[in-house]
């Protein structure tokens, strides 16, 4: 008890002379330079930054805008047709939830693989995304084989997508034959002249071929003529689905 009393009538002469601070000032010199009672600044946290904040970080330009642009265009479209009835009539269609997903999943897949070939650059040798791009490259099998002067055939496939493309390189016309997962090959072809254009889709799976015809009327005004038919039919012969198609573009 009396060592208490000791102890508390030290610190209450210690408290009553500011004279009796310098004990703790002659002990501890680094005491003397700074005030004890100043605020520390905080410490900046350090900017861990990984690969994969960067992979998922939002972005308005390139891929994702057009994804987010072909949304947009889609809900627009859809709403013109409910507001004037015009679902009974055919004449525009519209895309179904199964075509959006597929487009929509195959458009993130290509941003996905747009930002992994990015960050297998910027990282290190030997890092875990410089293997997995490595990985990514096995699976997405091209190349070019020369058939005669001016004919080349460029093959592209994108296995993790489920699709493989063929296009014959000439000096003559575009071209483009698709196949993918589920059987689906399709044949585009297309030429264009000085007054018109011109193209041609091959669907083998469903059997039908389609050929449309594109002028320009007016600058903003569009004409096309279409026709569709079995695999085995002429062209705007009896069988054949015709159609005559104008579309006016205004930009306000």
């Amino acid at each position: 008890m009396i060592k208490y009393f000791i102890l508390l009538f030290v610190s209450l002469n210690l408290m009553a002379n500011e004279q009796d601070y310098s004990f703790f000032y002659d002990h501890f010199p680094s005491m003397e330079q700074d005030d004890p009672f100043e605020m520390l600044s905080p410490v900046e946290p350090y900017n861990w930054q990984t690969w994969y904040k960067d992979f998922f970080a939002h972005d308005e330009k390139g891929i994702l805008l057009r994804v987010k642009n072909q949304i947009l265009s889609w809900q627009e479209q859809e709403k013109y047709v409910k507001q004037w009835n015009l679902e009974s009539t055919g004449q525009i269609p519209l895309p179904t939830e199964k075509e959006k997903r597929k487009f929509i999943f195959r458009h993130l897949l290509k941003y996905g693989d747009y930002k992994l070939s990015r960050a297998a650059r910027e990282s290190e040798e030997d890092s875990t995304i410089k293997k997995v791009a490595e990985l990514r490259e096995t699976l997405k099998p091209s190349g070019t084989i020369n058939i005669v002067p001016d004919f080349k055939l460029r093959l592209n496939a994108r296995l993790l997508e489920g699709f493989v493309t063929a296009r014959l390189q000439n000096p003559f016309f575009e071209n483009e034959l698709y196949i993918d997962a589920r059987g689906h090959i399709n044949l585009f072809a297309s030429k264009d002249f000085e007054i018109l254009e011109t193209s041609l889709i091959y669907e083998f799976k469903e059997k039908k071929w389609m050929f449309k015809i594109n002028k320009n009327l007016l600058p903003n005004l569009n004409a096309s003529l279409i026709s569709t038919q079995p695999k085995d039919q002429l062209l705007f012969s009896n069988e054949s689905d015709q159609m005559i198609q104008f579309l006016y573009n205004y930009i306000y």
